[in-house]
């Protein structure tokens, strides 16, 4: 029993002081806690919602069925958001955080946005946050001037530290102003050169910040799609990614953009229309380099008179926005290693041949029946685009739009070319059958050959309806 006893006495001295140290702990923990949770709705407020406003504003609110070539503020607006929508995101962005900066203290939690202590952020009145956290600010700036200034001066620097840091905990805004004023006059020249380094680092920022959203713009381009040319691959207002510098990353100006790069045949690309006649940018598929000659027949390419293969998987009908419907045959292409799905309908239509021109490439709409690209340039005459109005090619996908104009993310960042029939909805089963059975029996060859003028022009032009690979 002794020894017993004992053991439980000597156990109960050796833990008791055990919950004092557990207690300081938590407490050392309380401003930690309190910190971060001020710097995460700080963080939030400041950066995150105004971010989601600005891509909500961008989505849904800025004009889209004006006509970007008309006059007026809503086609202005829209032609800006079709050329310029990075920078349109970016504007928003910083109108709205500028907005929720100045009237942070009014936002639920917003007194938790000052930088003042917690207690003191709790009980002050919102109308004196302002005035207290610049005499906050004040305090911290001049806290070690204080301590290395002269003797004399010291003691009563000291007080006025004091009475600032008084009515800062009373919340009381006029005595805690009075205070720093006093200490800001004595300090004039240091307030004034942390000011300028401050300034200084605002501005280095700023220009670093410039500099990071000029390397993005040099080297990627957003692009949001205008038509349903390029269907179905790409459905009206899909936002997508393009590269610039398929050569690799440019730092301008100390490493140029290497422009006039070849792409290749499959690529899709983003380019500058030439003909006046619509908006600015155009996106079409690659189907001819130079010096191919390109025949087309009922949406299907001659290449130097090899019939580039395809494959049908299937009847094809979507619905488009508004009251748009689109139906045809679904295929799909194989073209130097490429494979990609257009839309066939029973149009039969045959335009002339084309030679493509050095410095230029033959592109084509997807949506074979219902896209203004080469074939009808030129007063149905043919044309290609010049390399060196190529502005990006397309790699990846950012967000997919619905019919409903909702829009869909998961083809976040997804290649462009996977072979996704963007449906919404409908039933694609038997699409997705066919794919798989066209994909299963990819052809061997897929390049066109060199032309060789000595061969005859195709004379039989297969049906849209009896595409087929052997």
């Amino acid at each position: 029993m002794a020894v017993a006893i004992t053991s439980s006495t000597d156990n109960s001295r050796e833990s008791g002081p055990a919950a004092p140290v557990a207690g300081v702990r938590r407490l050392a923990l309380r401003p930690l806690v309190a910190r971060a949770a001020q710097a995460l709705l700080r963080w939030l407020w400041l950066a995150v919602i105004p971010a989601l406003l600005a891509g909500v504003a961008s989505r849904y609110l800025v004009p889209r069925a004006a006509d970007p070539a008309g006059a007026g503020l809503a086609s202005a607006v829209a032609k800006l958001a079709i050329e310029r929508p990075v920078e349109l995101a970016v504007a928003l962005f910083v109108a709205l955080a500028a907005l929720s900066s100045y009237w942070r203290f009014y936002l639920p939690g917003g007194r938790f946005l000052a930088k003042l202590p917690l207690e003191v952020a709790a009980s002050a009145p919102r109308a004196a946050l302002a005035e207290l956290e610049s005499a906050a600010r004040v305090e911290r700036l001049l806290a070690k001037p204080v301590e290395r200034a002269s003797a004399e001066l010291r003691e009563g620097l000291l007080q006025e530290v004091e009475r600032l840091r008084a009515g800062l905990r009373a919340g009381n805004a006029a005595a805690a102003t009075s205070a720093s004023n006093v200490l800001s006059a004595a300090f004039r020249p240091q307030l004034r050169t942390r000011q300028v380094v401050q300034a200084g680092l605002f501005v280095a920022s700023m220009a670093l910040a410039l500099f990071g959203a000029h390397v993005i713009r040099a080297n990627w381009l957003l692009y949001r799609v205008l038509s349903s040319s390029m269907l179905p691959a790409f459905q009206v207002d899909d936002v997508l990614i393009g590269s610039r510098s398929p050569q690799g990353l440019a730092l301008p100006p100390f490493i140029p953009l290497k422009a006039g790069a070849l792409p290749r045949r499959g690529d899709v690309i983003v380019f500058h229309d030439t003909t006046g006649s619509g908006p600015e940018y155009l996106i079409k598929r690659v189907v001819g380099l130079p010096g191919d000659e390109i025949i087309m027949h009922s949406g299907r390419a001659f290449i130097n008179r090899w019939l580039v293969p395809d494959c049908d998987a299937g009847a094809y009908a979507n619905l488009l926005p508004g009251a748009g419907y689109v139906s045809g045959r679904l295929a799909v292409e194989f073209l130097d290693g490429a494979a990609y799905l257009t839309v066939h309908t029973a149009l039969r239509k045959q335009w002339k041949p084309y030679v493509v021109q050095p410095g230029e490439v033959f592109v084509l709409g997807d949506n074979r029946n219902s896209s203004i690209d080469s074939r009808t340039w030129q007063d149905h005459g043919g044309s290609g685009v010049p390399v060196s109005e190529i502005v990006a090619r397309v790699d990846r996908s950012l967000v997919h739009s619905s019919r409903t104009g909702q829009a869909v993310w998961d083809t976040l960042l997804q290649p462009t070319r996977q072979l996704n029939l963007n449906l919404d909805g409908l039933n694609a089963s038997n699409l997705e059958s066919g794919i798989r059975r066209c994909l299963a029996k990819r052809p061997q060859q897929t390049t066109p050959p060199a032309l060789d003028a000595s061969l005859p022009e195709p004379a039989v032009y297969p049906s849209p309806a009896s595409i087929t690979v052997e």
